[in-house]
C-alpha cells in the first residue's frame, strides 16, 4: 500500500504457457488494478533476455469492475506481446512497472504516478523430442507452415539462370531459411527475402518470400528438386515437413 492499510493499486503479469519448446510462442499480458476508479499511466516493458518479442497492438478497451475481497477494483489490460524463446533453459521475463495517474492516485510524490511493479515470470524452455525428428530440422523452427514455389522462365540456354520464388506462410515465428536440394549442374544463390509478420489475438501469423537465382549448367529437362522446411508443431506435439516441388 502507498498510504494507510488499504491496497490502492497493483499490477499483475501473466504468461502462457510456462513450459515450452524452443521457438514456441509465449503470450505475455500485463494488467493494472486500481481501487480508486479509472486511471491513466505508462508502463515500462519487462526485460526479456533470451526471447524475440512481437508487440500486440491493444484496441481501445474499457475498464472492468472486479470485486476483490471487500473492495471493488477497476481493471485494465495495459500491455500485450508474444515472445519466442531462442535458447533453452529457465528464461525470466522481468518485472514490469506501471505508474497510476488520476484522481485518487495522486498522493505519490513521484511524477510518474503511483508506481507498482509486477512479479517476474520464469519460463522453462526445452528442446522438442528427438523421437521422430526429421533430417534437416533446425532448433527454433516451431509452428505450422505451408510452402509453395514457382520458377521462371521455363526455357533457358545452358549456363543461364532461372528465378525460383518460394512462399512460406503460417502460424509462428516464420523461419528465415529453407532446405535446398543439391545436385550436379544446379547452383542455388543466396536468396533475397521479404517478410510480413503480424501479431494479434495472441497469435503470430506471417509469411516470408524467398527469391532465388538458380544457375543451370545442364541440358535437357531439369527437375530442380524439392524445397523443404522441417518444423515442430507444438500444438499437435509432432514433427511435419512443408514441401514445394
Amino acid at each position: 500500500p502507498e498510504w494507510g492499510e488499504a491496497v490502492v493499486a497493483f499490477v499483475v503479469a501473466r504468461g502462457n504457457p510456462l513450459k515450452v519448446v524452443m521457438g514456441q510462442a509465449v503470450s505475455y499480458s500485463l494488467y493494472a488494478y486500481g481501487a480508486r476508479g479509472p486511471f491513466d499511466g505508462a508502463a515500462t516493458e519487462p526485460s526479456r533476455e533470451g526471447f524475440l518479442a512481437y508487440p500486440v497492438e491493444l484496441p481501445q478497451s474499457p475498464f472492468y469492475q472486479v470485486p476483490i475481497g471487500d473492495d471493488l477494483f477497476v481493471a485494465h489490460k495495459i500491455h500485450d506481446m508474444i515472445l519466442f524463446p531462442i535458447r533453452t533453459g529457465t528464461l525470466r521475463i522481468g518485472a514490469a512497472r506501471f505508474g497510476f495517474q488520476g484522481r485518487g492516485y495522486s498522493r505519490s510524490r513521484n511524477p510518474a504516478g503511483l508506481l507498482r511493479e509486477s512479479r517476474p515470470i520464469d519460463v522453462v524452455v526445452v528442446e522438442p523430442p528427438l523421437a521422430g525428428r526429421p533430417a534437416g530440422f533446425r532448433l527454433g523452427d516451431v509452428g505450422r507452415y505451408e510452402l509453395t514455389a514457382s520458377v521462371s522462365p521455363g526455357s533457358i540456354v545452358r549456363g543461364e539462370a532461372v528465378s525460383v520464388i518460394a512462399e512460406l506462410e503460417g502460424v509462428g515465428n516464420v523461419p528465415p531459411k529453407l532446405n535446398l536440394p543439391q545436385q550436379s549442374g544446379v547452383e542455388w544463390m543466396e536468396p533475397s527475402t521479404v517478410e510480413k509478420i503480424d501479431a494479434e489475438n495472441g497469435v503470430v501469423r506471417g509469411s516470408r518470400s524467398f527469391t532465388y537465382v538458380v544457375r543451370i549448367d545442364r541440358e535437357g529437362a531439369v527437375d530442380l528438386g524439392e524445397l523443404t522446411l522441417p518444423y515442430y508443431d507444438a500444438a499437435r506435439q509432432r514433427y511435419d515437413v512443408a514441401r514445394a516441388t
